[in-house]
């Protein structure tokens, strides 16, 4: 695993995978006892659509898993979380980029990043609050289908969950 992120209610976990080269996201249940103490992770499913080319993964909402991929890498087929695994092969060294926003259960989109390629992405309560920060340390926030620049000196965002 290269990273993990729950999701902003403490129930789901999104997992950022690597294996044979290929970076690819996966969604657990978090376990809770009676006290709502984490006691275990379910069995991990595959994000169609998200399998080839993730540079890095967050939620923005609940239920919705949003993505940093190679521009072009496949979308796979059928609902996320259930279906297939997308095809196609390993990290890729792309220079354009693009969000991928998949809601559990749900189809795939996807939003192209203007420039540079983008290497880390901070989601938030929904689709549409969701920040990238490019290889040259630029930060970039999403406007409905567009980017804007942010400003400033940025150490490193993170949304709670």
């Amino acid at each position: 695993m290269e990273a993990l992120r729950v999701s902003p209610d403490g129930a789901r976990l999104a997992m950022l995978r690597v294996s044979g080269g290929t970076r690819s996201v996966w969604v657990a249940a978090i376990g809770r006892d009676a006290a709502g103490k984490p006691t275990s992770v379910g069995t991990p499913v595959a994000v169609s659509g998200l399998s080839v080319g993730i540079a890095d993964v967050s939620w923005a909402g609940r239920t919705t898993v949003v993505a940093l991929r190679d521009a072009g890498a496949s979308s796979g087929a059928g609902p996320a979380a259930g279906g297939g695994s997308g095809g196609g092969a390993g990290g890729g060294s792309a220079s354009a980029s693009e969000l991928a926003t998949v809601p559990l259960g749900g189809f795939l989109t996807t939003l192209a990043f203007p420039s540079g390629k983008a290497e880390r992405l901070t989601g938030g309560a929904a689709s549409t609050n969701v920040y990238v920060t490019t290889s040259d340390g630029q930060v970039y926030a999403r406007s409905g289908s567009v980017w804007q620049s942010v400003g400033g000196d940025l150490a490193g965002l993170r949304y709670p969950g």
